[in-house]
C-alpha cells in the first residue's frame, strides 16, 4: 500500500489575520506609523488622524480632542521614555505628546523642515527627526539642525548600536561610524530606503528597498543574505516601497515581511517563507508600510488602503487541504507505536510528522486502535479493518458503526457499536469474525481501567469487562443521561461529557452537573481529554476548551460559583470551530482534535503566558475626575464612582476578565467577566482605593492590577464634629424625653389618683342621689303613715306597702351604685323619657296625692342622641333637681324644657315653690347636704354652663347649657370653659 497524496512539510508557525478598517473606528486606511509603548497601548498613525488602541477601542487623539494638536497626517511616532510620544508629521513639524497635552516643534524651533519622515532615538536619549530639510537632533531640550556628522555630510539616522556605533545616511550610501573613530560605508546602486535592525546577537540588518536586498553586518563585514523569490520582477519596478518590512520581537529575532511571506533571522540565515494572508489588490503586492512586533509575539501590519492587520501568533496548529492534508471532515485521531500519526474520518490520512500521505481504500473511519502485535485497526460504517505489515482487510461488524476498538490484557479485543438506525451493541473479535455480547444493545464508548480491565459505557449503564466478564457497576438510573463519552482520571473519577446536559463529574456513586450557567460555553459536549498536567481538554460544536481541573472539582465541591474555560475556536487558528471527534494526546504532550475541516493541534503550553497590565483608563465621583495617581479629593455631594478599565492584552481582547473591588467597601473581588467598567452610588464620605486585575484568554493573572485611591470630603454633616454634635444633641433629646415621661408617668398617676378621687365623689353622690334619698323618703313615709294611726288604718296600710316597695328599691340603687354596674341610662332610653319616668316616680313617693304638682317634659328642636357620658351627667344632674322640686318646693307646677338647637344643647327646670333660702344659694350647699355640690362637679366634668335662680315665694328655675360639639360627640369637653352661676 503505498500513499497517494504528499505534502512537502507541516507549518508549525501560523498567523491569524484580523483586519481593522475605519469600519472599526480606525482613523484611516492608510496606516503610517506604529508602536507600542511602554504601557501596551499600540498608537497608530494615519493620514486620517492619530489613534491609542488596547486591542477592543480606538481613542482618537486628533486635532479637536488634544489640546495644542493640530495636524491629522502622521507619518513617524517614536516613545522616548514612559509618558512621552513623539509624533512626525506632513507639514505640521513635531509634536510631543505628554499627559494630554501636545507641544509643536518647527522651523521657528530648529526644525530644518515640516515633513518629518522618521523619528529614532539614541543611547544618550536624543531625539532625531529625518525632515524634509534635512537631519536634526533634539538636546538640551531644543532642535538643531545636524547636516554633518564628524566632519561628514550625513542625512538620516538610523541607529546607535549596542556597541556605540551611529548609523547614518551619507549621499547615496549607508555609514557606520565605530565608536573606535573608524567608518565603514554600504555602497547602494542607487538611492534607495534603508531600513535598519539590530538583531540580538549584536549583528546589524540592512533593508534595501529598492534594489530588494538584505545585508547583514557583524565584525567588520557587509554581507549579503540572500531573499526569498520576490515572484514578479515588475513589482520592484512598480512598488519598491513595498516589497520589504522589518521589525524586531522582543526576543530580538528580527521579522522581515516579503513578497514570499513572513522569515525570520536565524544566525546568519534566514527561515523558510512562512505564509501570512494579508489584504492586496488583485496581480499587486500587499502595500505595506510598516510593521512591528508586540510583546505577545503578534505581528502588526500597517498598510496603504487596507488598513491595519493583525497577525497573531496562533496557540496552536491548524492542518488542512493548505498543509496538505484536507479539507474533509475527520472523526478521530491515533498515534502508533512508530509515532505516526493516523487521521480518520471521510478519508483515512497518516503522517511522519513531516508530510501528510492519504491511504487509499478506506472511508468513514470512527476509530483507530493498535494491539500488541502491532496490527492497526479501523472502524466506522463499513465495519472493522484491519492494517498488518501493510496489508488491509475488512471484516463485518453488526449493523451499525463502529465507534471504540480495545484490546484488553488478555489480548481480546472489544468492539463497540452504539444505536443509531440500528441495534447496537458490545461484540467480541475472535477468529476473525465478531460476536455480540447479548446482555447490552448500545456502547457509547469503551476505556481502558487503570488496573488493567476496560470500562464499557452502555446505554444499560456502566459495566467493568476483567477477564472476559461483564458485570454491571453503576445502573443507567445513576449516571447522567444522554452520554456522549467517558474518561477516567487519574483520581479514578468519572467525567461524562452528553449532548445537551453539560459535563458531569461521578465520583462515590453521586454526580454533579457543570453547564452553560455555570460557565461552559456550550451544553452539547464531544469528547474529554486530559493533558497530564491538571487540565480537562473538551469538544464541541463551539470549538475546544480547557478546564482546569482544580477549578472543575471545587465547583462541583461547592467550593466557587463557577468555572472560567479557555477557548479554542477559529479566533485562534481553527478552520472550523466543529469539533465532535476523538482527541489523541500524542508523545510530544500535544493533543490533537478532528474536526469538520482537518485537524488542530494544540500544545498546552502554548499561548501567551505574560500577565497582560491593567490600566484604569477614566475615574470620576460624580462630576469630579479622579487624578490617576491618587491626588484627587472629591467635593462633598459627588457620591456616585464610575471607572472604566481595560488590559492591554491585544492578542484576544475579547476574552480578557476583570476582577474588582473597591476598598474599603468591598472586602471581596467582584468579578465582572469580560466588563471593562464599574459603577457605584450613593457612596459614604472617605478614602477609597480601585483595584481591577485582569487576566487573559489563558487564564494567565495579573494578581497586582492597577489602583486609584481618593478621597471624597464630606458634607459638614457628615462630618465628625456634626456627628458628635448630632450624638449630644440626641442624647440632650433624649435627657429631656427621659424628664418628659417621668412627668407623664407622674401626671398618669396624678389622674389616676384623681380617678380614684372622683369615682369615690361618685359613689358619694350615687349614695346620695340614690340611698339616702331613698331613705329620706322612707322616713317620710313612715311619718305620714304614723299620722294616719289610728284614724286612718287603711291609708295607713297603703303607705306602709309602699315604704316597703321603696325600701326595696333603695337597696337595689345603692348596691348598683357601691359597685359602679348602674345601667347607662343612654342605653336604656331617650333623656325626655327618662325624666318623665323619674318626675312621675317621684310625685308617686312624694305621698302628697291629689296634692302633687302638676308635672310636665317638653322638648324644642329635632330631638338629637347625646353622647353616652354627657347624657349620664345630664340625667343625673335633672334628677337632683327634680328630687329637691318634688321634696322641699311645695310646688304646685314643675316643668321641664329640653332644647336641641344646632349651636348648643339647653336643659330648664322651672317650679312655683317657696323658692330656695338666700344663705343655700349664697354657699352653694346646705350643710350636710351633697345636691348641690354633686351638681356643680358634674357641670365642670362636662364642660357646661349651669344657671340657678330663685326668690323666696317666687320658685326656682335651673338653667344647664352644653355645646354642641361637647353635647352630641363632636369634640372634647373642656373643664376651663365651664362653670355655674348661681
Amino acid at each position: 500500500m503505498f500513499p497517494v497524496r504528499a505534502s512537502e512539510q507541516l507549518y508549525k508557525t501560523q498567523y491569524v489575520p484580523t483586519i481593522w478598517q475605519v469600519e472599526q473606528g480606525l482613523p484611516g486606511n492608510s496606516v503610517t506609523a506604529l508602536l507600542q509603548d511602554h504601557n501596551g497601548y499600540l498608537w497608530i498613525g494615519t493620514f486620517g488622524g492619530l489613534a491609542r488602541f488596547d486591542g477592543e477601542r480606538f481613542r482618537l487623539l486628533d486635532a479637536t480632542a488634544t489640546p495644542g494638536f493640530d495636524n491629522n497626517n502622521i507619518l513617524s511616532l517614536y516613545q522616548s521614555r514612559p509618558g512621552i510620544l513623539w509624533i512626525g508629521t506632513v507639514g505640521g513639524g513635531v509634536f510631543r505628546l505628554e499627559n494630554g497635552a501636545a507641544i509643536k516643534y518647527d522651523e521657528r524651533d530648529g526644525l530644518p523642515g515640516r515633513l518629518i519622515e522618521a523619528l529614532h532615538g539614541d543611547a544618550q536619549g536624543n531625539i532625531w527627526a529625518d525632515t524634509s530639510g534635512g537631519l536634526a537632533r533634539f538636546a538640551s531640550g531644543k532642535w538643531e539642525p545636524y547636516p554633518a556628522y564628524r566632519k561628514k555630510a550625513v542625512r538620516n539616522f538610523y541607529l546607535q548600536a549596542r556597541d556605540g556605533s551611529m548609523w547614518f545616511r551619507s549621499g547615496t550610501d549607508l555609514v557606520r561610524f565605530g565608536k573606535d573613530g573608524s567608518m565603514e560605508s554600504l555602497h547602494v546602486r542607487k538611492p534607495s530606503a534603508f531600513l535598519v535592525q539590530e538583531a540580538r546577537d549584536g549583528s546589524v540588518w540592512v533593508g534595501v528597498r529598492d534594489e530588494y536586498r538584505l545585508v547583514r553586518y557583524y565584525q567588520g563585514v557587509f554581507s549579503d543574505v540572500p531573499l526569498p523569490s520576490i515572484g514578479r520582477r515588475q513589482w520592484l519596478t512598480e512598488s519598491p516601497e513595498y516589497v520589504l518590512a522589518m521589525t524586531k520581537n522582543t526576543d530580538g529575532e528580527l521579522l522581515l515581511i516579503t513578497p514570499a511571506g513572513l522569515v525570520r533571522t536565524v544566525g546568519e540565515k534566514l527561515s523558510p517563507p512562512e505564509p501570512v494572508s494579508l489584504p492586496a489588490n488583485r496581480g499587486e503586492l500587499p502595500k505595506v508600510r510598516t510593521i512591528v512586533a508586540d510583546r505577545e509575539g503578534n505581528l502588526w501590519v500597517g498598510m496603504i488602503g487596507k488598513g491595519l492587520v493583525r497577525l497573531r501568533l496562533a496557540p496552536l496548529t491548524a492542518y488542512a487541504s493548505e498543509e496538505g492534508l484536507s479539507d474533509a471532515s475527520f472523526n478521530t485521531v491515533f498515534q502508533d507505536r512508530e509515532g505516526r500519526i493516523w487521521i480518520g474520518g471521510d478519508l483515512l490520512y497518516r503522517s511522519d510528522q513531516r508530510r501528510f500521505e492519504r491511504v487509499p481504500g478506506v472511508r468513514d473511519i470512527r476509530a483507530i486502535s493498535q494491539t500488541r502485535d502491532g496490527d492497526l485497526w479501523f472502524g466506522g460504517y463499513d465495519g472493522l479493518y484491519r492494517w498488518s505489515s501493510g496489508v488491509l482487510r475488512h471484516f463485518t461488524v453488526g449493523s451499525s458503526p463502529v465507534t471504540s476498538i480495545r484490546e484488553d490484557r488478555d489480548g481480546s479485543l472489544w468492539i463497540g457499536v452504539p444505536i443509531e438506525q440500528f441495534r447496537g451493541g458490545l461484540y467480541l473479535f475472535r477468529e476473525e469474525k465478531a460476536d455480540q455480547i447479548p446482555a447490552l444493545s448500545g456502547v457509547h464508548q469503551i476505556i481502558a481501567n487503570r488496573d488493567g480491565g476496560l470500562w464499557v459505557d452502555a446505554k444499560e449503564g456502566l459495566f467493568q469487562l476483567r477477564d472476559g466478564k461483564l458485570s454491571l457497576r453503576e445502573q443507567n438510573q445513576n449516571l447522567p443521561p444522554m452520554r456522549v463519552s467517558l474518561h477516567q482520571d487519574s483520581t479514578g473519577t468519572f467525567w461524562f461529557t452528553t449532548n445537551g446536559r453539560g459535563l458531569f463529574r461521578f465520583r462515590s456513586g453521586r454526580s454533579k452537573a457543570i453547564t452553560v450557567k455555570d460557565g461552559l460555553p456550550t451544553n452539547v459536549l464531544g469528547n474529554v481529554v486530559d493533558d497530564g498536567k491538571g487540565n480537562l481538554w473538551v469538544t464541541s460544536n463551539l470549538g475546544v476548551f480547557r478546564l482546569s481541573m482544580q477549578d472543575v472539582n471545587d465547583f462541583a465541591d461547592g467550593k466557587i460559583d463557577s468555572v472560567s474555560p479557555v477557548t479554542y475556536g477559529v479566533a485562534e487558528g481553527m478552520r472550523s470551530s466543529e469539533c465532535n471527534g476523538s482527541p489523541f494526546r500524542t508523545t510530544d504532550g500535544r493533543i490533537w482534535f478532528p474536526t469538520a475541516r482537518g485537524v488542530v493541534a494544540i500544545d498546552p503550553d502554548a499561548g501567551s503566558r505574560l500577565p497582560p497590565p491593567v490600566v484604569v483608563e477614566d475615574a470620576s465621583a460624580g462630576k469630579v475626575g479622579l487624578a490617576l495617581d491618587g491626588s484627587t479629593s472629591a467635593s462633598p455631594g459627588n457620591n456616585t464612582f464610575d471607572f472604566r478599565f481595560t488590559a492591554l492584552y491585544l492578542s484576544n481582547p475579547a476574552e480578557a476578565r476583570f476582577k474588582y473591588r473597591l476598598e474599603p467597601f468591598e472586602k471581596d473581588w467582584v468579578d465582572a467577566g469580560t466588563r471593562r467598567t464599574a459603577h457605584y452610588t450613593n457612596m459614604p464620605p472617605g478614602s477609597y482605593s480601585f483595584h481591577v486585575v485582569a487576566a487573559n484568554s489563558f487564564g494567565v493573572w495579573n494578581t497586582e492590577g492597577t489602583s486609584v485611591g481618593f478621597v471624597l470630603r464630606p458634607h459638614m454633616y457628615e462630618t465628625r464634629w456634626f456627628y458628635t454634635l448630632e450624638a449630644a444633641l440626641v442624647l440632650t433629646l433624649l435627657w429631656f424625653g427621659y424628664l418628659f415621661r417621668v412627668r407623664k408617668i407622674r401626671h398618669e398617676f396624678d389622674i389616676r389618683l384623681q380617678e380614684r378621687l372622683d369615682e369615690r365623689a361618685r359613689i358619694a353622690r350615687e349614695l346620695h342621689d340614690t340611698l339616702l334619698q331613698s331613705f329620706q323618703g322612707l322616713l317620710i313615709l313612715f311619718q305620714a303613715a304614723r299620722n294616719l294611726l289610728p284614724e286612718r288604718i287603711q291609708e295607713a296600710i297603703r303607705t306602709l306597702d309602699n315604704a316597703i316597695c321603696e325600701g326595696g328599691e333603695a337597696i337595689t340603687e345603692g348596691r348598683e351604685a357601691i359597685q359602679g354596674l348602674r345601667v347607662n341610662p343612654a342605653l336604656e332610653s331617650s333623656l325626655e323619657n327618662l325624666l318623665t319616668i323619674t318626675g312621675n316616680a317621684l310625685a308617686k313617693a312624694s305621698g302628697a296625692g291629689d296634692q302633687n304638682p302638676a308635672f310636665q317634659v317638653t322638648v324644642e328642636g329635632r330631638p338629637r342622641r347625646l353622647s353616652p357620658m354627657i347624657h349620664d351627667d345630664v340625667y343625673g344632674i335633672a334628677r337632683e333637681i327634680l328630687r329637691n322640686a318634688f321634696r322641699h318646693a311645695q310646688a304646685r307646677r314643675i316643668e321641664v324644657e329640653i332644647t336641641y338647637d344646632p349651636g348648643f344643647f339647653r336643659l330648664r327646670v322651672r317650679d312655683d315653690g317657696k323658692g330656695i333660702e338666700g344663705a343655700v344659694l349664697k354657699e352653694g350647699a346646705r350643710e350636710g347636704h351633697w345636691g348641690l355640690p354633686g351638681i356643680n362637679e358634674r357641670v365642670n366634668r362636662v364642660g357646661a354652663q349651669f344657671k340657678l335662680w330663685s326668690e323666696p315665694g317666687a320658685g326656682t328655675e335651673a338653667e344647664l347649657s352644653i355645646p354642641a360639639r361637647i353635647a352630641y360627640g363632636t369634640g372634647k369637653s373642656h373643664r376651663t370653659s365651664a362653670g355655674s352661676n348661681v
